[in-house]
Formats: C-alpha cells, structure tokens, sequence
C-alpha cells in the first residue's frame, strides 16, 4: 500500500473512534507517534506503555526503532 493509501485508512480510523478505545497495530512509526497511548509488546508481554513523546520512551524499545528507521 502506498504512504497515500496509508494516510487515508488512518485518518479514517481516527475519524470513526473518538472517545472509544480502538487497538490497531501498526508497524511504521510515523503512525504510531499519532496514537494517545502506545503498548509495545515483546514474546506476548507488555514491555513499555505510554505516549510517544513521554520521557521513559527516550532509551527504550520504541526510541530504538525510530533511531533505525531514521537511518535509513
């Protein structure tokens, strides 16, 4: 699917789930900084949870992958 596509599907998403818990996973970060609340999981256990921008993300899993993918 192209970033377009992508996009669209997402902001539906958004759209149709106000105030209602919605899980979607999701696999490029650009999306998941969108999310109000991110659990990221590793062999089926909760391994961090929070915001994005919050502080515990700056030396975790998920500060790690965005460092990745910004290599690229």
């Amino acid at each position: 699917m192209d970033a377009r596509g992508e996009h669209q599907i997402f902001t539906a998403l958004r759209e149709m789930a106000p105030g209602r818990i919605a899980l979607v996973v999701m696999h490029r970060l650009d999306h998941v900084r969108m999310a109000d609340r991110i659990p990221v999981l590793d062999r089926g256990r909760v391994r961090e949870e929070g915001a994005f921008d919050q502080p515990a993300y700056g030396d975790g899993l998920v500060a790690e992958l965005y460092a990745l993918s910004q290599d690229r």
